[in-house]
């Protein structure tokens, strides 16, 4: 009996021993917890995106350079167009509707460009949409009178979407050099509009080389 009791005291020794080593190591243990920092967003090409555009280094910025971005990717679009033209087209009339489209754009983009620096609002690489590029890939591919059909179908459309983003851009816009500037844009792309849905139709267009689109 005596030697089994002493067993018995023995293996309760060591366990107490154990618990109380495994207690101290509990004790000395930490848990880290690794916190992920926020990784900036920085728009390097032209994206619309509910109205905001983001950057690293300003957060969210409002209405005002949006609306003014979507005119100035309007106008990159339709200068590279219209160059296209230019270089493409099969009749003397397509050829002086790009010229005119190359250079209304192209000036009314430097008031963009003034207004945006004004307000200190950073205007982003502007590059075709993916729908955009299907366009251009097409036209480039054409040749003759129906690069010059193609052409004027185009153009009618992206007028009217140009009228209606630009349209309503204008009325949500506050009063500011911004929305003047939109304001004074509208009725040009409307004449643009008019001009390619003339030129489809196969009537002679009046080619009004002094628009001044966007000056006052």
């Amino acid at each position: 009996m005596n030697r089994v009791a002493t067993l018995l005291l023995c293996a309760l020794f060591v366990s107490a021993a154990g618990c109380e080593s495994w207690r101290r190591d509990k004790s000395k243990t930490t848990t880290t917890t690794v916190v992920s920092s926020p990784v900036p967003t920085r728009l390097t090409t032209y994206e619309e995106k509910d109205n905001v555009f983001l950057t690293s280094d300003r957060g969210v910025i409002g209405f005002e350079a949006t609306a003014l971005n979507d005119l100035h990717h309007i106008h990159v679009m339709e200068i590279r167009v219209g160059r296209l033209a230019m270089d493409k087209a099969h009749s003397d009339q397509t050829r002086r509707f790009g010229e005119l489209l190359w250079q209304d754009h192209k000036r009314a983009d430097e008031q963009v460009r003034g207004v945006a620096r004004e307000r200190g609002i950073e205007l982003v690489d502007s590059r075709p949409t993916v729908d955009e590029q299907k366009m251009l890939d097409r036209l480039d591919q054409l040749t003759g009178a129906e690069f010059d059909r193609i052409f004027a179908q185009e153009m009618e459309d992206a007028h009217q979407k140009a009228v209606r983003k630009m349209s309503d851009a204008h009325a949500k816009l506050s009063a500011s050099a911004a929305k003047d500037l939109v304001g004074r844009t509208i009725p040009t792309l409307r004449a643009h509009e008019r001009m390619a849905e003339d030129l489809q139709a196969g009537e002679v267009i009046e080619i009004e080389t002094d628009m001044d689109m966007g000056n006052p």
